[in-house]
């Protein structure tokens, strides 16, 4: 467990490197904290994930969002 958090810590911060390379110079900061807190869900998510908490699963309620839209459109 300890060596998947470790891996996951990593390849997470390897993540958030590679985005910061993306982003012009000098860095924006409102870039770089919006990139930040899209990404602090997922590793949240990830991070329970390795830990076995039983967590919800992120499909089921972005499917009850939209099917209602689903079904106007003849889709669902």
């Amino acid at each position: 467990m300890w060596l998947n958090l470790i891996l996951l810590s990593a390849a997470y911060t390897a993540l958030i490197f590679y985005q910061i390379t993306l982003l012009p110079r000098p860095l924006p900061r409102r870039e770089a904290l919006i990139s930040a807190l899209l990404l602090l869900p997922a590793l949240i998510y990830s991070y329970g994930l390795v830990l076995d908490v039983s967590l919800p699963n992120p499909s089921s309620a972005l499917e009850n969002i939209f099917m209602p839209l689903a079904r106007k459109l003849g889709l669902g």
